[in-house]
């Protein structure tokens, strides 16, 4: 008896959706119901690009659906550090991580863009000289702050855009009237 219900099991586990956690293209199996965007890096690389990257599809994945077009997001991201404050023995004390991301908006198939933006975002930390290894904890933990900051912000402003073209225009048809209507948008 033991051995024919271990045998269905996994029958009963199918049946009721469950999906093992090893299974590849899970992504496709989840239900999305809102506007179809798709991320494209273009500059930059990295484990915080990569990091902006997923984030910000996540973030996009929230966007109501405004009309049947898919867009395509160029992101161009790029990071840097500046040292804020100094020690009296001219050692820097405190340092900030900066990330920025250039974007674009295309409506899928058109070569001219919807809206471009340009947002930046800083996140600072402490230095300490004596350990190395935390000043390099900091250092990542601010970069990594500034870089889901940084996806909110442009998902938020993407959708923004979306959102006026549909209650005040509708959205545009063909890439000509595009040309004539493109938005940009910068913030730091």
């Amino acid at each position: 008896m033991k051995i024919f219900s271990l045998a269905l099991l996994p029958f009963l586990l199918v049946g009721c959706g469950f999906t093992p956690a090893y299974k590849h293209n899970q992504e496709k199996a989840l239900p999305h119901n809102g506007q179809k965007i798709v991320v494209q890096l273009t500059d930059g690389g990295g484990y915080h690009a990569y990091s902006l990257k997923k984030s910000l599809q996540n973030q996009l994945r929230y966007i109501p659906k405004f009309d049947d077009h898919t867009f395509l997001i160029k992101l161009k991201f790029s990071t840097s550090k500046n040292e804020i404050n100094y020690d009296s023995d001219a050692t820097v004390s405190r340092s900030s991580a900066v990330s920025t991301v250039n974007y674009e908006l295309y409506r899928m198939g058109m070569s001219v863009p919807l809206y471009k933006g340009s947002l930046s975002n800083q996140s600072s930390f402490n230095i300490d000289t004596s350990e190395e290894f935390a000043t390099i904890s900091a250092e990542n933990a601010a970069s990594d702050r500034a870089t889901l900051l940084l996806a909110e912000d442009t998902a938020r402003e993407i959708m923004i855009y979306l959102k006026q073209q549909s209650r005040v225009t509708g959205m545009r048809t063909s890439e000509s009237s595009t040309a004539n209507g493109m938005m940009t948008k910068s913030m730091s």
